[in-house]
């Protein structure tokens, strides 16, 4: 391949071995920063994560505000959320993130789906996915999941309010 503008190569399509490895030894040197480091390697590389089958590649999962993540069977969400609510307010992060970016920097203890229960009389929901693969197949795997939550809910659902962040 020849050079670019100014003589900068261009980027490849699908990062080498190599290049993951060296991605991933600047992630392990992030103290107690792993699910965010492993964020930015999927937004940068989460097409061929994907396509690989690599366990570095995020699946979309629900999360609750301490990032756990969520069962999609009615027994394990009525035990996560003992006090559902009929209204669900499901927040996306955006590129290159967790739901870690929901927490308010200075009062990391509280998040903005925790305040909006408190306010709105919603139940909280986040997700965590690869931001790196397409945006329609991310879409389309989110209303799947969303199904599957809603049916799995312990309270019938009758609103959901989606925010996103970064989109």
């Amino acid at each position: 391949m020849g050079a670019g503008p100014e003589g900068v190569e261009p980027l490849e399509p699908a990062p080498t071995p190599a290049t993951i490895e060296l991605v991933i030894q600047l992630l392990r040197s992030l103290p107690g920063r792993g699910d965010d480091a492993r964020a930015v390697l999927n937004g940068l590389f989460g097409d061929a994560l994907a396509a690989q089958a690599s366990s570095l590649a995020l699946p979309l999962t629900f999360r609750n505000a301490s990032g756990d993540e969520l069962p999609l069977d009615h027994d394990g969400l009525g035990r996560a959320h003992p006090n559902a609510r009929a209204r669900l307010c499901v927040l996306v992060h955006g590129l290159m993130m967790t739901e870690s970016v929901w927490r308010f920097t200075t009062r990391p203890e509280l998040t903005y789906g925790e305040l909006l229960a408190r306010e709105r009389d919603v139940s909280p929901v986040y997700v965590r996915y690869n931001t790196g693969r397409h945006i329609s197949a991310n879409g389309r795997e989110l209303a799947a999941k969303l199904q599957l939550l809603v049916s799995a809910w312990p309270v019938r659902v009758r609103e959901i309010d989606l925010i996103g962040h970064s989109m």
